[in-house]
């Protein structure tokens, strides 16, 4: 039997299987965990326990501080049914995720320990989350940037942080991918609406999944939408906010305050050119006179400045 405390190496051994056939628990093993793991073995699979005392499932601390540990115990029980894996998780490495802030309970809920001990079940729920993660693949798309408005760490699930995706209207959009855990069976959009041109789709796999935002979007548009993840304990994951701004029609103006310049060779601008870029995530320039540059300075000027070089005038 192979034991695992952190999660990534637990990942790295069991990356690559179809199916596992998984046990979570709270040690203190007794009659119905054995009897658990002897039908998972019928399966013919790998057989993953945990061991993890949740403090979310206990209302009163001294509840928590009394659950039975015997962990020696629990190994020898084990080791003798030939579990193949075993992970005793710490709570940083499984709770280090943002629980979802929406967990959708059924009314049996109320029932057995949850009952007598309230958010018992969503306590459970969030254990049982703890590896299900969708987040944006920021080599995706460059268009494609994280927006924190909390000003604490970066949380897509609690506004108003959300996932920034820029488009102009009739380019086409490089894909934008979130990856997700491979836990999650499907995302789907809960909220709002993609501008128009835009379509999306989810590719599940045993290592991790693809969510993909693309397409020529016709129309300027800003829609904020929600993505949820939905894993395969059919458990909602967090909820993901991406606002999509697609950009109209673009046109840049100069400023006439300052054209109509004469300049000598080898002489700066009396002050720099400068022109208006409107619906536009950047603009260029070729063609400029040696010693001349032109920059995109966001989020609307287009500068032209430097020290003319040439013997002689060129137009551009």
């Amino acid at each position: 039997m192979k034991i695992f405390k952190k999660k990534e190496h637990l990942k790295s051994e069991i990356g690559n299987k179809n199916s596992i056939s998984f046990i979570p628990t709270m040690g203190g093993l007794h009659k119905g965990h054995i009897s658990l793991i002897k039908k998972a073995k019928k399966y013919k699979n790998k057989t993953l326990v945990t061991i993890y005392v949740n403090p979310k499932q206990f209302n009163k601390e001294e509840d928590f501080k009394k659950y039975p540990r015997n962990l020696s115990k629990d190994l020898k029980i084990l080791k003798k049914l030939k579990v193949n894996y075993l992970y005793i998780p710490s709570y940083n490495d499984l709770f280090k995720f943002k629980t979802a802030n929406k967990i959708y309970l059924h009314k049996f809920s109320k029932n057995l320990c949850g009952k007598y001990r309230k958010g018992h079940f969503k306590g459970v729920i969030n254990v049982i989350n703890g590896t299900a993660t969708l987040a944006l693949d920021a080599a995706s798309s460059a268009t494609a940037a994280e927006i924190n408005a909390n000003g604490g760490a970066f949380d897509p699930s609690t506004p108003p942080d959300y996932v920034s995706i820029e488009a102009c209207q009739n380019s086409l959009l490089d894909d934008v991918e979130f990856d997700s855990s491979a836990d999650i069976t499907n995302v789907a959009i809960v909220s709002g609406n993609l501008p128009s041109g835009l379509f999306s789709d989810f590719t599940p796999g045993a290592t991790g999944g693809k969510f993909r935002i693309y397409g020529t979007p016709d129309t300027e548009a800003s829609e904020l939408v929600v993505l949820r993840a939905i894993t395969d304990a059919c458990v909602p994951a967090a909820d993901v906010r991406v606002l999509i701004e697609v950009f109209g029609a673009s046109s840049i103006t100069l400023d006439t305050a300052n054209d109509n310049q004469t300049v000598c060779n080898n002489t700066a601008f009396a002050s720099p050119i400068s022109y208006t870029v409107s619906n536009s995530l950047g603009a260029t320039v070729v063609g400029l006179p040696d010693g001349l540059a032109g920059n995109f300075v966001a989020p609307n000027n287009f500068i032209i400045s430097g020290n003319l070089n040439v013997p002689a005038l060129t137009e551009t």
